[in-house]
């Protein structure tokens, strides 16, 4: 229903309504857009940097020591 009253009001409804139609569509689009930039930019700043390689191989081994000490075999 959406697409025909879009069509209508760009094919039937003479220039001027068109033209606005036309830049409103635009300035949605252009909007869209620049939310979407935005909200990657946004989540790019935010994200915390990954935790390095030697910090996690060092939490893991000492999980494995605490593990195999509990044992008490």
């Amino acid at each position: 229903a959406g697409l025909v009253v879009y069509a209508y009001l760009l094919f039937g409804a003479g220039e001027e309504v068109a033209l606005l139609v036309l830049k409103l569509t635009a300035l949605g689009l252009v909007g869209a857009v620049a939310a979407v930039v935005a909200w990657i930019g946004y989540t790019i700043a935010t994200t915390p940097p990954p935790r390095e390689l030697e910090e996690v191989e060092r939490e893991i081994e000492e999980e494995l020591k605490r593990l195999e000490g509990g044992r008490g075999g």
